[in-house]
């Protein structure tokens, strides 16, 4: 089993910002679990989600992005009905993630960049959507935090095997 313990090494490694850092440095516990309660009693949830991107398999990106658009789809569509375009942004990457072997090799390397950028964007974003979306702060906090959750529970199915 991988340790689920964070260190300077990583943070560095990853280019954290000198605040994460000296924050980080005074965390008496550092695993992840403490950390990640930590960071949402003190608001940097931002710092959570720059981790999880740096730290979860591609795969698992994905799945975080999906997770996190789903939870502030109906905001967008609300705002936007009739546009449909996240929806099946979703979709595909749902099927991306069930079946990522295409038997064509280019639509196979399309469908992969495609869903890895998504991804990416949508595990960056969706979380600071759903924030700026929500009617109110504890709103905003609550889908966030949900969000970030699923990220860490990923994150400790990867340590597990």
């Amino acid at each position: 089993m991988k340790r689920a313990i964070l260190n300077i090494r990583i943070l560095r490694k990853h280019g954290a910002c000198t605040e994460a850092v000296e924050w980080f440095e005074t965390q008496p516990k550092k695993d992840y679990k403490s950390l990640l309660i930590s960071c949402i009693k003190e608001d940097h949830l931002e710092w959570v989600n720059w981790m999880l991107l740096r730290l979860l398999t591609k795969e698992n990106k994905i799945r975080y992005a999906i997770y996190a658009a789903t939870q502030v789809l109906h905001i967008f569509e609300k705002k936007y009905p009739g546009d449909d375009r996240p929806r099946k942004a979703i979709t595909a990457a749902r099927n991306y993630v069930k079946n990522p072997v295409n038997k064509d090799a280019a639509t196979a390397a399309t469908a992969d960049s495609a869903a890895y950028a998504a991804a990416y964007a949508y595990a960056d974003s969706a979380a600071y959507a759903a924030a700026d979306s929500a009617t109110d702060v504890s709103e905003q906090k609550k889908i966030t935090t949900k969000i970030l959750t699923y990220g860490y529970k990923l994150l400790m199915k990867e340590r597990k095997s």
